[in-house]
């Protein structure tokens, strides 16, 4: 019995090929190109971040130990300053012990096995992985795109120096990212429960990730709701012809009465029906079990975050939905500036929502400012300066950010891939506010989530906007390195203990 081969259309030049059945992709010369590029760039990076500070630095002094512990074996201490669940600590760990059996690995009892170097090679592995991901992800959004074109944007949003920098040393920033990334690309190939454990395991990894489990919620309802409307608006069959003979009039009387008949059976749907339709729970329910989950947690924790609760207590900070803003414009100011005709000629079309959209960024600019003391008293961040330099020193300072607020908004409104997701930029603002709004510490690497799902969001992309953004990004990762590694400074009331610029 002869087997016939299925016709499978062929991909134009410069287009990746996809598998039908598991919807990967071949890796094209392009891929180890930009791959070899991001990979020379990483270790660069990584190797003189560690020969500069070989020890722990700032947050790893709480990150690095409590791994160890792990790594140890010991699994009933745990540090009072941390503040997110131990997802990120279990998997370095047992990544590290695992890779040890094959004869690599520290051996020092202290370090339980898991000396700093390690544990900062196992986030400069995960970069990698979120490399392919971000790889993975663009494919889908810039679907017809060339594929070199899509390569390098994967270099470039894989650079997002906010994020690029905390490959090298051990944050939880990396590990987060990871599971986000990754539920992201399963839910678009519509795996969706699996999609949904993997949002479970980035709130192990940070508490915040539920967010961004509602988020896919949110797309896959705003879908239904979409998909119900464009159903109602179907107009009903009219049977005008009086001429026609009495057997097309019978049979047109018949499927007139049959339409009724199906929209009267459609209107009789119960509220519970149609929200039952809306909740899809054959697709959403894993996402739902994850947010349930994580609402249980809370009640029986007594809050989100399981140390230091004191200082990261839950507060109003509006104005950090404009703060994302200043990030966002700086790294996608290619994409801005080169659409700016666009947005402009949007904003004129919308004066009045965009008159009270800025009148509402003043008035929350001017009675919702507030700043979290750490921000104030560590200088060692980019923040700080941010702060120092503009709103707080300058009297018009935070008042002139506000039309950029708005603005930048407004393009990334109008830059979402509505074609995919319906609503979906409506779906990243709501997710925007409930993440960031109840952060009272101005922190640059909350932003990144909200960061990444707007940039991997934006459907298409000139040469010349690829190239400017990589260049940004290349010459921002490339200033910061600078500063971490040859300017040091000291503290006066701590001369003994080096500082350094970052993040």
């Amino acid at each position: 019995m002869t087997r016939h081969k299925r016709n499978v259309p062929r991909p134009k030049p410069g287009q990746p090929q996809v598998d039908e059945e598991t919807g990967t992709t071949d890796n094209p010369p392009s891929f180890y190109v930009g791959f070899v590029v991001y990979l020379s760039f990483c270790g660069f990076a990584f190797n003189n971040i560690h020969i500069a500070q070989p020890e722990p630095y700032l947050d790893e002094v709480f990150h690095v130990p409590q791994a160890q512990k792990f790594c140890n074996g010991t699994f009933n201490q745990w540090d009072p300053k941390i503040t997110t669940l131990p997802g990120t600590y279990l998997i370095s760990a047992a990544t590290v012990k695992l890779v040890a059996m094959f004869g690599f690995g520290g051996s020092d009892e202290d370090d339980g096995g898991c000396p700093t170097f390690f544990l900062r090679l196992f986030n400069f592995m995960i970069g990698f992985q979120n490399f392919q991901l971000i790889r993975g992800i663009l494919e889908f959004y810039m679907k017809g795109e060339n594929e070199w074109k899509i390569i390098l944007a994967a270099v470039n949003v894989s650079m997002f120096p906010v994020l690029f920098f905390f490959n090298f040393l051990f944050y939880t920033d990396v590990t987060s990212t990871f599971w986000l990334l990754l539920m992201h690309l399963l839910f678009i190939r519509k795996s969706f429960w699996s999609s949904a454990i993997c949002g479970a395991l980035s709130i192990l990894t940070r508490q915040t990730n539920v967010v961004w489990v509602a988020f896919h919620c949110m797309l896959m309802v705003f879908g239904k709701v979409e998909q119900l409307m464009k159903n109602e608006s179907v107009p009903p069959t009219e049977v005008t012809d009086k001429n026609k003979k009495s057997r097309q009039r019978k049979s047109s009387h018949n499927l007139a009465g049959h339409s009724q008949e199906q929209r009267g059976s459609a209107t009789k749907k119960s509220t519970w029906e149609i929200l039952m339709d809306l909740a899809d729970l054959g697709n959403m329910g894993g996402y739902i079990i994850t947010i349930l989950g994580f609402i249980i947690f809370v009640i029986w924790n007594g809050g989100i975050v399981v140390g230091d609760k004191e200082a990261h207590s839950v507060t109003l900070n509006f104005p950090q939905i404009g703060y994302f803003t200043i990030v966002f414009g700086l790294f996608a100011a290619p994409y801005i500036v080169s659409r700016i005709t666009n947005t402009v000629s949007i904003v004129m079309n919308n004066i009045p929502w965009i008159f009270l959209g800025t009148m509402v960024a003043l008035v929350v600019v001017h009675f919702n400012t507030v700043a979290h003391p750490y921000l104030l008293s560590d200088n060692r961040h980019y923040p700080f300066y941010f702060w120092k330099n503009i709103i707080q020193t300058l009297p018009w300072g935070r008042y002139s950010l506000a039309p950029n607020y708005v603005l930048i908004w407004t393009f990334i409104f109008s830059n979402s891939p509505g074609d995919k997701f319906p609503h979906y930029s409506v779906a990243l603002f709501i997710s925007a506010v409930v993440q960031l709004v109840p952060q009272l510490l101005l922190e640059f690497r909350y932003f990144i989530p909200v960061y990444l799902m707007a940039r991997l969001a934006i459907p298409k992309a000139s040469w010349l906007e690829l190239i400017i953004e990589f260049f940004i990004a290349f010459g921002i990762n490339l200033a910061t390195l600078h500063l971490f590694v040859t300017r040091p400074f000291y503290w006066r009331d701590h001369p003994d203990e080096l500082q350094r610029f970052m993040w």
